[in-house]
């Protein structure tokens, strides 16, 4: 995999010369103030839109409205895409979809890329690198007007190492405009936005291709053996297709029946270079004497999947040469087997689910992250196809802070360094505003796009040109829970309660009182709504201890009480708990975690609360 950040080559070279043959080494800005934007005859969508983004973020840091055109003035130009001057002969074929290179010279800008995103990345790239503009939330784009009169002529070349990003928090994915100024190329199909990687996330996909509700009263034998008895009819919550079962690997129907799945969904979407055949989401893999013996033999439970992937891959192959079958590395499959390897057209999507959250997945003294390092690498001498599917949130708490922001960079520039593909990046998808999810994004899609950013430096960005003045306290917070986690030897995953992650009364009274000061320090409506929303995390902290009366977290159902919840924690907690509700309402928050609703996790505290219907919370 190329390095990131790729220097200029010979390409390159004396493009700055050939500009208008002129040689001198500064662009003036107020040559520009005709200069016209120009488009090839060819420009697809996408390199129309990058020239309308141009011209939209010029005007906010240079304050001059420039002309699109597809005809070259007899003087400075913006050339924007592949061909758009023949004086400029930017190479582009070896770009990729995504890589970009910017020339700057004394009379005129050329941005280029390979298509269909390339050159609108450039675009992005261009006045991130020379401006300073950035784009940290759908609604707040900070681009200061220049504080300078010239550009430095020069080049500059980069290409993602990641092919597919995806920072999937509802932030992101209720935001298409927003989702590609920040290069997160999974949520906004149009052809002007270059459309998303054709590569699909590979997720579960068992309970689609071989539904139960189906086969499973004919043919139980197609699903798992557990405890002596095959999982085809489920109930409770189980019942849910996802949750409830595993097909039984070894039966040469199910194979028969998931290869046909595979084949017409390829049929019927002849451009997708991927399909996912992958397990379920739990754990009731079958044991049956074939399963059994196959796994038993290879040392790992992830050998019966892949051998069935293997072998659908092969009939995939006959007909489809082009297209890879996809499958999660996850859970009990994450091990590898000792002697059955990936086929050529076989893609692996490895999931670091059981690892901590708090501690990054290079940290020696956690075992469970030194086990997936180790899966990783193995992995990776077998397969040159890896993707990532890793966690970004607490799916127990959405609300509650989340240690996890130290991690981001050091576990990205892991999957760089272990020449993966692509990584999904999963957070709070359901819902606007779970913890810091404004910052949590920002610095998750910077590094998604460049690595080799520095994490910290990225939180310091964001707060500082986010909440401005009150940016201080806020900082405060983060390093204080986040110090706090390690100080206490917290590892958890990304199900935890307060507790998991370190946090108590005394880190939660101290949270509030930062959140407090940041508000008496905003020095406008606008900032003090930024950092009221981002207090939600303070108040959520704050009445943890009902939480943990109210809901029984690991069995996902409400705890039953026979006497009423203490006095004291009553009087501790309810003013905390009306704020936070109101918060919640106000900025658009629909959920408490994972799967409990705002509106539900309400109604539990005012049961709580023993309040009457007409009683405010």
């Amino acid at each position: 995999m190329k390095h990131a950040i790729v220097t200029c080559g010979i390409i390159m070279l004396g493009i700055c010369s050939m500009l208008l043959g002129q040689t001198e080494s500064r662009l003036e800005l107020a040559a520009m103030k005709e200069a016209p934007i120009v488009l090839p005859a060819d420009a697809i969508a996408s390199e129309k839109y990058a020239a309308e983004e141009f011209q939209r973020l010029w005007k906010m840091v240079a304050g001059q409205d420039l002309a699109i055109s597809t005809s070259p003035a007899s003087g400075p130009c913006i050339w924007i895409g592949p061909n758009a001057a023949a004086a400029v002969p930017v190479r582009t074929d070896d770009l990729g979809e995504e890589g970009l290179r910017i020339s700057i010279a004394p009379n005129g800008i050329a941005i280029a890329g390979g298509r269909p995103r390339g050159t609108l990345y450039g675009v992005y790239e261009f006045f991130e690198k020379y401006f300073g503009v950035r784009f940290l939330t759908h609604d707040h784009t900070h681009a200061p007007p220049a504080a300078f009169t010239a550009l430095t002529c020069g080049q500059h070349a980069f290409t993602p190492v990641f092919e597919s990003r995806f920072s999937s928090f509802a932030e992101t994915r209720r935001n298409k405009e927003f989702s590609v100024r920040m290069r997160c190329n999974q949520v906004a199909t149009e052809a002007q936005y270059g459309g998303i990687c054709k590569n699909r996330t590979n997720s579960h996909s068992f309970f689609r291709q071989i539904p139960s509700k189906t086969y499973g009263k004919e043919h139980p034998e197609y699903y798992g053996l557990v405890d002596g008895e095959r999982r085809w009819n489920v109930d409770g919550k189980d019942a849910m297709p996802i949750l409830g079962n595993q097909p039984c690997l070894t039966n040469p129907d199910v194979l028969r029946i998931v290869t046909e799945s595979v084949l017409e969904q390829i049929e019927k979407h002849p451009d997708i270079p991927n399909v996912s055949v992958s397990t379920n989401d739990n754990f009731h893999y079958c044991r049956c004497p074939a399963c059994a013996a196959i796994d038993e033999r290879e040392q790992s439970n992830a050998a019966t999947l892949l051998a069935f992937v293997n072998a659908i891959a092969d009939e995939v192959a006959k007909k489809h040469p082009d297209k890879k079958i996809g499958t999660l590395i996850y859970q009990y499959t994450r091990k590898p087997p000792k002697t059955i390897m990936p086929h050529p057209n076989v893609q692996l999507q490895l999931c670091t689910i059981e690892c901590s959250q708090v501690r990054p997945l290079t940290d020696p003294d956690v075992d469970i992250n030194v086990a997936f390092c180790e899966d990783l690498k193995e992995w990776g001498r077998r397969s040159k196809d890896i993707r990532i599917w890793t966690y970004n949130t607490n799916f127990y708490n959405y609300l509650l802070p989340c240690p996890n922001l130290w991690n981001i960079e050091p576990n990205l520039r892991l999957f760089a360094a272990s020449s993966v593909r692509g990584i999904y990046m999963q957070g709070a998808g359901n819902t606007i505003g779970s913890s810091m999810s404004d910052l949590r994004n920002y610095v998750t899609s910077r590094l998604l796009w460049n690595p080799q950013l520095s994490g910290q430096e990225l939180i310091d960005e964001f707060l500082n040109l986010h909440y401005g003045p009150a940016a201080p306290p806020i900082r405060r917070f983060i390093n204080l829970v986040h110090d706090n986690a390690v100080k206490r030897g917290c590892t958890k995953n990304c199900f935890a309660t307060g507790a998991d992650y370190g946090i108590d009364d005394e880190i939660a009274l101290a949270t509030l009182a930062a959140f407090h000061e940041a508000m008496q320090l905003a020095d406008s409506d606008e900032v003090r709504q930024r950092v009221e929303k981002a207090s939600i995390c303070a108040y959520r902290a704050a009445v943890e201890d009902v939480w943990k009366w109210i809901y029984d977290v690991p069995n996902e159902r409400p705890n039953k009480h026979d006497e009423p919840m203490p006095a004291g924690t009553i009087l501790k907690t309810r003013p905390y708990a009306a704020i936070l509700f109101r918060l919640c309402e106000k900025y658009g928050v629909t959920m408490w975690d994972e799967l409990v609703k705002i509106e539900t996790a309400r109604d539990y505290f005012r049961k709580a609360y023993r309040l009457s219907d007409n009683e405010p919370l």
